[in-house]
């Protein structure tokens, strides 16, 4: 009589983001993303491409100028209080991220998580 056992292994890569443009950065995981420069004001006139490989979105931190510094996620454009993302906590997010400044008025920025 032969035994013969199959074990299969399923490897999952956790959440990420990466940053294909700007200043933007990354914790050492790339589970978090930052605006330039948090948690101190970002600068004038900066913008950043980012993509999300999936995952459920944790809004750690958001403050830029309402209606002028804009982060778009998924087609729509957020800014101003911490309020103006609270939808999106807690919401799968996958895909491509924009940041952009203007040339006025800095904020302390915006920190996103995947989970």
């Amino acid at each position: 009589t032969t035994t013969s056992t199959t074990t299969t292994t399923t490897t999952t890569t956790p959440p990420f983001f990466a940053v294909a443009k700007g200043s933007c950065t990354l914790d050492a995981s790339a589970a978090c993303v930052m605006s330039p420069n948090f948690p101190e004001k970002y600068g004038n006139e900066q913008e950043c491409e980012i993509t999300a490989s999936g995952g459920i979105l944790l809004v750690q931190a958001f403050k830029t100028e309402p209606l002028h510094d804009l982060l778009t996620i998924a087609g729509t454009e957020y800014s101003g209080p911490a309020t103006a993302v609270a939808a999106l906590h807690g919401h799968p997010v996958q895909g491509h991220i924009h940041w952009q400044s203007d040339i006025t008025v800095a904020k302390s920025g915006w920190k996103l998580c995947l989970q």
